[in-house]
C-alpha cells in the first residue's frame, strides 16, 4: 500500500478499501492470537517442559487442527524427551484404550494431556455434528463407543 500510495495515477477509493480491509484483518488477527487454545488449557503452566504451542488460528477448521498440531507436539515432548520408556507406555495403552478410567494408572501431567486430548476429540466431534456431517471419523467411532 505504502508503494502504490506514492503512485501519481492510484486510486484513492481503492486505497481507502484496502486499508479498511487491512485494519479490519489486523484486527481480526489481533483477536485469534488472544484466544490461543494453549493459554486456555495453560500448557505453559501445567507442562513447563513442553515447547511453545501458539499457532494464530483463522477459522474452526484450522483452529481444530491447530488444536492437533499443539497437542502433537506435547505428546511428541513427552515421548522424546520428558517421559520414561515405561510411562510413555502406560500413556500409550491408555489412548489406545480410549478408556476415560485409563486416567488412574498415569502420571499428573500425563493425566492433563490425555484429559485435553478426549476433550479435543470431543470438540472434534461436536465440531462435525454441528455442521450436519453424517460421516465420523472412524477413530473417533471407536473412541465413542468405548467411552458412552
Amino acid at each position: 500500500m505504502s508503494i502504490y500510495q506514492d503512485e501519481a495515477s492510484h486510486n484513492e477509493t481503492l486505497l481507502k478499501l484496502a486499508k479498511l480491509d487491512f485494519n479490519l484483518v489486523q484486527s481480526l488477527h489481533k483477536k485469534e492470537l488472544s484466544d490461543m487454545w494453549c493459554k486456555e488449557v495453560d500448557f505453559e503452566r501445567k507442562l513447563p517442559f513442553g515447547r511453545d504451542c501458539g499457532i494464530v488460528l483463522l477459522d474452526n477448521g484450522i483452529k481444530i487442527l491447530n488444536k492437533v498440531i499443539a497437542l502433537g507436539k506435547v505428546m511428541d515432548d513427552i515421548y522424546e524427551a520428558f517421559g520414561t520408556y515405561e510411562e510413555v507406555e502406560i500413556f500409550i495403552e491408555a489412548i489406545r484404550r480410549w478408556d476415560v478410567n485409563s486416567m488412574d494408572e498415569l502420571l499428573d501431567y500425563m493425566q492433563i494431556v490425555y484429559q485435553t486430548l478426549l476433550n479435543l476429540l470431543n470438540d472434534i466431534e461436536d465440531e462435525i455434528v454441528k455442521q450436519g456431517n453424517a460421516y465420523i471419523p472412524s477413530l473417533l467411532c471407536k473412541r465413542s463407543c468405548k467411552t458412552n
